[in-house]
């Protein structure tokens, strides 16, 4: 049932891409980075997230395209690397926008994301298949010419992950998240 879901929220969003009129292309993203180090316990951690979306604006509210994810993530206790990990996500989205002003705009995103991640322990490797889709609503400020600001402040997630293993089964997820959790991008329309 969810591959079928699944095939169907693409099917819609690269039907919607066909109907396309002229207009902008969005290009737009976000990037985190963390690092920890703990001299105590000599633990170290480092974060990196990069999140790049490219679309076609069809007409004054509608924007569709293409949302990614790449991220990695690294815990060491002095020399020795506990763990190691990495993910790409890809997969398309469709946005709504309102204008509120010349400055203001609201906008509701819904994507869906499909990919992997690889963890490296120091002994053993594993790999994964991941699935999501999200309901994203958020604010889009803008600047100057068409370039600005997004803020995000939660959603609707679903997920589903399955290890890459004999006889493994799927983990699903549900989350709603409304103002518990902030993100921050740029945007420009060209």
């Amino acid at each position: 049932m969810k591959k079928f879901i699944t095939i169907v929220v693409i099917g819609v969003l690269l039907l919607s891409t066909g109907n396309a009129q002229k207009g902008s292309v969005l290009v737009a993203g976000s990037l985190a980075l963390s690092s920890n180090n703990d001299n105590n316990s000599l633990n170290k951690t480092s974060n990196f997230a990069f999140n790049p979306t490219i679309g076609y604006q069809l007409n004054d509210s509608w924007t569709t395209g293409l949302v990614a994810s790449i991220g990695s993530y690294k815990s060491e206790t002095g020399t020795t690397t506990n763990l190691k990990s990495n993910q790409f996500v890809v997969g398309p989205f469709i946005r709504y926008t309102k204008s509120l002003s010349t400055t203001f705009s609201v906008y509701g995103q819904l994507q869906g994301l499909f990919g992997s991640s690889k963890r490296t322990f120091p002994t053993s490797e594993s790999k994964t298949s991941l699935t999501s889709i999200q309901l994203i609503p958020a604010v889009f400020i803008n600047l100057k010419n068409n370039f600005g600001l997004n803020f995000g402040f939660g959603g609707i997630n679903y997920s589903s992950s399955t290890l890459d293993a004999p006889g493994a089964k799927s983990m699903t997820g549900f989350s709603i998240d409304f103002g518990s959790s902030f993100n921050f991008g740029i945007s420009k329309n060209f």
